[in-house]
This record gives C-alpha cells, sequence and structure tokens, in this order.
C-alpha cells in the first residue's frame, strides 16, 4: 500500500467499499466518472457481480445494483462513479 494519499469509496447502500491509493488519473464531473489505475484500486469489502461485456469488465453492487468500476483493457485503467468518492 502506498503512504498516501488514500481515499475509501462506496456504494449507495454501504455494502461495497473500494480503497484507492494514490492519485485519481482523471476526474471528469461532466460523465461523472473517475479514473485510477488498475494498481491503485482495491476492492475493501462486499460482493460484486462481474460480467465482460464488449471486452470490458464491468462489476455491479450485489445488493443496491449501482455500477462500480468498468476496466478499460486498452489502457489497463478503472473507471468508477464519481458518486462512491468523497470527493466536492
Amino acid at each position: 500500500m502506498s503512504n498516501g494519499p488514500y481515499y475509501r469509496g462506496e456504494c449507495c447502500c454501504g455494502e461495497v467499499a473500494l480503497l484507492a491509493t494514490g492519485t485519481a488519473l482523471a476526474i471528469d464531473s461532466q460523465s461523472g466518472q473517475v479514473r485510477w489505475r488498475q494498481e491503485d484500486l482495491q476492492l475493501a469489502q462486499g460482493l460484486l457481480d462481474e460480467r465482460d461485456m464488449n471486452g470490458q469488465k464491468l462489476a455491479w453492487c450485489t445488493e443496491c445494483g449501482q455500477q462500480i468500476w468498468r476496466i478499460l483493457p486498452e489502457r489497463g485503467d478503472v473507471e468508477t462513479p464519481l458518486s462512491l468518492w468523497p470527493f466536492d
């Protein structure tokens, strides 16, 4: 784990939590997405429903159905909804 910064993000029901170590690569408030390096993001708690769709791996919370991430294989990055994170 990195010495900082780190962020904890949760789905709307709180069952799934992510831990991000490091700084986001991009925060796009227009699309509502935050992009991370795959190695900087880990599942801290909860269960995910994961599926491969059109060459991308998508994951949702098994309780509330909120999308948790989308892995972009062409870049190796992960997009997560901005609503998961405590950013202003």
